[in-house]
């Protein structure tokens, strides 16, 4: 029996927060019982879609490769169900224990290895729950022997130190970076520091004097980390790697603790098995989301997916999509909508401040004074810079047609008008930004889902169906038609302001995917939304996530808005008792962008 070798490295494109060959890339959607065996690489392509991060063969991609695992299947199997890191946990409705076996077997080609990992690594709180630790103990510990039969030599490892903050879902964990963090080795009295990096991380080696033990089998060697958080919860990640070239080390242990830092003290907990499957428990789907009469399957969305293509409808070469419909007519007929001349704005801008909600793409929102005087310090001029991810989770966006794939040929890239995707280091090879035209003015249709509840902002995780749209548009006396952008608001901003930031991403109210035949009727030309368009979870099986986005962008040529501020003009168009208007926006031409800030203006 033989083992693969793998290469344990930090996961850069999803946060770069936890590493190694078990970081599967795994949808939320939780489909129905599985009624037949699938192969691992149906479980891998299919049902789990892992290929999106790391590989058609697991190889590697944004995500590390996973082609091959030194666990042992019992490892493997618990990791997935409780995991500690980026994906979601596994439920056994998502993929059975023997499912889970397949997957390994195909993984790694043999059977589950037998010999120890070189070095086990265990983090523990330095006193008991309820009181108030300011020090984490590392523990390493070699194994009897190491794969190839001998001790192995601690003093060739590292030690990589990951802080991240938690967040209750998956991609939503935002590096500490800047951090200072000070260690005590055993046996000395001296203390330490290290600072985190933007990615939160710090490597750790022989040249910093961070080793641990002397290699000798079974002997344990320990060291004390203690630093100052902020009030929240946060992870503590130890890798052990071995090798010397920083960018190829193999990873040979790992350690993993939730902390929470109160009142300026670090307070570490070890988490039981129920608390920490408490923590990562799947958000169900709103119960109306599963009704006999408006579940969507797998099979449905598939057939949508061919029956509602729009390719070459605009030649085989046409990059706009949709956007086509906004004609000069349309245009014309929008501008007579401006009555009383006033102006509001549908863009919000991100926060200069990591959150829940905001600073997601791990990209720091920055704003600065470039070109200090080096000596002084002092401002030298009126000149500033900013920088932020265009997808940030406060920045509102509008998604290029590139930006999402057809989700049944995965395997092979493919966006709208059946172009491959070709993405790269460069960014969209097809359908980017930049192709999608200069800006646009069209009718502007505000759906206020709130008012016509009677509510200042939905429920999470509420579904809104073709009965509440055909109820807005009977109460606004308009109807959405050929051209529109159309605006669906649920009252994510006035929720954020009354209760504070959360997961949106995760679980927030919106479009529901039986609405999708309703919506292609219409003939919309783009739509937008205050969070993310789709009801979150979808409440669609399998590889569903955000069935709106999944059919809007790649099978339609429709370009969707996120993130969307529309508290503002739902304000004047309840004053005025108009919901249509005239908008305006302008496109960044980024180059081979996936997708541009959506600067809008709506004008009465």
């Amino acid at each position: 029996m033989t083992t693969v070798q793998w290469v344990g490295r930090t996961v850069e494109g999803i946060g770069g927060l936890l590493p190694v060959a078990l970081l599967l890339f795994l949808l939320p959607s939780v489909g129905q019982a599985q009624v037949e065996a699938l192969s691992g690489e149906e479980l891998y392509i299919d049902r789990l879609g892992c290929w999106n991060c790391h590989g058609k063969s697991g190889g590697g991609g944004s995500g590390p490769a996973i082609a091959g695992t030194q666990l042992s299947l019992r490892t493997f199997a618990t990791y997935l169900r409780l995991p500690s890191g980026e994906m979601p946990r596994v439920s056994h409705r998502l993929a059975s224990d023997a499912d889970l076996a397949t997957l390994y077997r195909w993984l790694d080609g043999i059977e589950a290895p037998s010999t120890p990992l070189p070095i086990t690594l265990s983090l523990e709180q330095s006193a008991p729950d309820g009181e108030a630790p300011t020090e984490v103990t590392l523990t390493a510990q070699s194994a009897a022997t190491s794969l190839d039969g001998d001790p192995p030599d601690t003093g060739t490892l590292r030690y990589r130190i990951t802080l991240q903050t938690m967040v209750p879902w998956v991609l939503e964990k935002t590096p500490v970076a800047n951090q200072i963090v000070e260690y005590q080795l055993a046996g000395r009295e001296d203390w330490s520091t290290f600072t985190t990096d933007d990615q939160g991380q710090a490597l750790l080696g022989a040249d910093q004097g961070f080793v641990l033990g002397d290699g000798r089998a079974g002997e344990p060697a320990t060291a004390r980390l203690r630093t100052v958080l902020a009030a929240g919860r946060h992870a503590l990640v130890v890798e052990a790697l071995h090798g010397t070239d920083p960018d190829e080390l193999g990873l040979v242990g790992i350690g993993t603790v939730v902390l929470r830092g109160a009142d300026a003290s670090l307070v570490a907990t070890q988490p039981s098995a129920p608390a920490a499957a408490q923590q990562q428990t799947a958000i169900e789907p709103h119960p109306a989301t599963q009704r006999p009469d408006k579940l969507v399957t797998h099979e449905q969305m598939l057939e949508w997916e061919q029956e509602m293509k729009n390719w070459g409808r605009w030649g085989p070469d046409d990059q706009r999509g949709t956007l086509n419909l906004i004609t000069p007519e349309k245009t014309r007929a929008a501008m007579s909508l401006v009555r009383e001349g006033i102006s509001v704005s549908l863009y919000h801008f991100p926060e200069m401040a990591m959150t829940i909600d905001n600073g997601n793409m791990r990209v720091e929102p920055k704003h600065w004074m470039p070109g200090l005087d080096p000596e002084t310090g002092e401002v030298r001029g009126a000149l500033d810079a900013i920088s932020f991810a265009i997808h940030d989770g406060g920045n509102s966006h509008i998604d290029a047609l590139c930006h999402y794939v057809v989700q049944s040929d995965r395997e092979n890239p493919t966006v709208y008008n059946g172009k491959p995707q070709n993405l790269n280091a460069e960014g969209c090879g097809s359908g980017s930004i930049d192709n999608m035209g200069p800006g646009y003015v069209t009718r502007g249709i505000l759906v206020d889902i709130p008012l016509l509840k009677g509510v200042e902002y939905l429920d999470k995780r509420q579904p809104i169906f073709v009965e509440d749209l055909e109820a807005w548009e009977e109460f606004a006396g308009i109807t959405i038609g050929s051209g529109d952008a159309v605006f669906v608001r649920t009252g994510r901003w006035a929720r954020r302001e009354a209760e504070g930031p959360w997961n949106y991403a995760g679980e927030t109210a919106g479009l529901h995917a039986s609405v999708l035949p309703w919506l292609k009727e219409r003939d919309i030309a783009i739509l937008g939304g205050d969070a993310v368009s789709d009801v979150q979870p979808s409440g669609v099986e399998g590889i569903w996530r955000r069935p709106i986005h999944d059919i809007l962008i790649p099978i339609w040529g429709t370009a969707t808005i996120d993130n969307g501020y529309f508290k503002d003009v739902a304000e004047l168009a309840a004053r005025l008792q108009r919901w249509e208007f005239m908008v305006s926006w302008t496109m960044m031409p980024v180059p081979n962008g996936t997708a541009s800030p959506f600067m809008g203006l709506a004008t009465f």
